[in-house]
């Protein structure tokens, strides 16, 4: 009988792994298989299973098996890629000479205006957007409980047919 490979302490048969295996499910070796280098693997349960059939029977794997190393060294070597050295980024000079004219805050007091008495108000601030659509949405996508529906000349502008 073949002994399994690089097993220096002692010889296990192959036929005495494979008793082994189909008495335990376990190889002597367990957990380990040793590659034809000596350096051993980590090998059992769902692992090992798929690896025999991967290799075919258990006698293919012990005999053939190798390890990462192995099946690295008849790889050409990985190619290293230079890295160009990075350039600096042209800075624009910033004229400081040039200055720019910044607008004169009026701090004046906040003006109110009363939507519901000033009608030309009204019409002016709700040209472009419905000023209240809380109450457009709440009421039905209507205006109908909204105070400034009079003189609203909003585009969403609607009145329930009960007031038409």
């Amino acid at each position: 009988m073949l002994p399994v490979p690089a097993i220096a302490a002692s010889i296990i048969t192959m036929k005495d792994q494979i008793k082994s295996f189909k008495d335990t499910g376990k190889l002597l070796s367990h957990p380990h298989v040793y590659c034809g280098c000596g350096n051993k693997t980590t090998m059992f349960g769902t692992n090992l299973i798929s690896r025999i059939a991967q290799y075919g029977s258990l006698e293919k794997l012990l005999m053939g098996f190798r390890c990462k190393a192995c099946r690295g060294v008849g790889k050409a070597p990985r190619v290293v890629r230079v890295r160009k050295a990075r350039t600096k980024k042209l800075v624009i000079e910033k004229n400081e000479d040039q200055r720019y004219d910044i607008p004169v805050f009026k701090n004046e007091p906040p003006l109110s205006i009363d939507l519901v008495t000033n009608a030309e108000a009204c019409r002016e601030l709700t040209r472009n957007q419905c000023w209240r659509p809380d109450i457009y949405l709440n009421n039905a996508r209507t205006c109908d409980k909204c105070s400034l529906h009079k003189n609203c000349s909003s585009k969403l502008k609607r009145l329930a047919r009960s007031y038409i």
